[in-house]
């Protein structure tokens, strides 16, 4: 697993691992609560995703989900400069 971080219009975190991925059409019914992979024997609720999409859209950012090459996943979590820029009480 490798994880990164970038600046520029906005931050990028992302999370690239060597697994077997996710299908292309797969993608958007695993970004629902309590959905999980095909035969996956991996413990879990099916609610990372969903979880994670719903806290960055609150702030207007977005989850993309891609392929990695030779294998594996890139999620990547875009966070805008807008929601980066808030002022703290002092």
């Amino acid at each position: 697993m490798r994880i990164t971080c970038a600046k520029d219009s906005g931050l990028e975190l992302r999370v690239t691992d060597a697994g077997p991925g996710i299908p292309l059409q797969e993608r958007d019914r695993l970004r629902r609560r309590f959905e999980r992979g095909n035969g996956t024997d991996v413990p879990g609720s099916g609610l990372g995703l969903s979880i994670v999409e719903a806290a960055i859209g609150s702030v207007g950012g977005r989850l993309d989900l891609r392929c990695a090459e030779p294998s594996g996943l890139i999620a990547a979590i875009h966070i805008p400069d807008s929601a980066l820029s808030t002022k703290r009480a002092g």
